[in-house]
């Protein structure tokens, strides 16, 4: 089992701790919290890459039956294949350089953690 799960929530967990008690952190604290929670996405992502077999077409996981009603089934699965797993390590690559050039960009301006609260949240919903 690869807990694909964690892959948007370690963002959502970055935006939480940031939107709730961001105020009280200290910016390296929060610089912490922001930039670990996406770089912790794409090691995930990368250990999830290396975990597909080469022949695989997609590795899903089923979580729950969201809506069931005679022959409808529908549930809340996540899945991945190689094209997607690659456009995740572009998201969470791409996402966690920019985290980082927004701790110099933002080192003297107001709402700093509300910024980076915002920003993990925006990764939050790209993945």
């Amino acid at each position: 089992m690869q807990h694909l799960w964690l892959i948007p929530a370690f963002p959502l967990a970055g935006f939480l701790v940031n939107g709730i008690a961001g105020r009280r952190l200290s910016k390296p604290l929060v610089n912490a919290f922001a930039v670990g929670s996406v770089l912790l996405s794409f090691l995930w992502v990368l250990k999830v890459l290396a975990g597909l077999q080469p022949l695989e077409s997609a590795y899903t996981e089923r979580y729950f039956t969201w809506i069931q009603s005679g022959y409808v089934n529908i549930g809340f699965d996540f899945m991945v294949d190689r094209l997607t797993a690659v456009m995740l390590l572009v998201v969470t690559g791409i996402g966690t350089l920019i985290h980082i050039y927004s701790i110099g960009y933002m080192a003297h301006e107001d709402g700093y953690s509300r910024f980076f609260a915002y920003l993990n949240l925006f990764m939050f919903f790209m993945l």
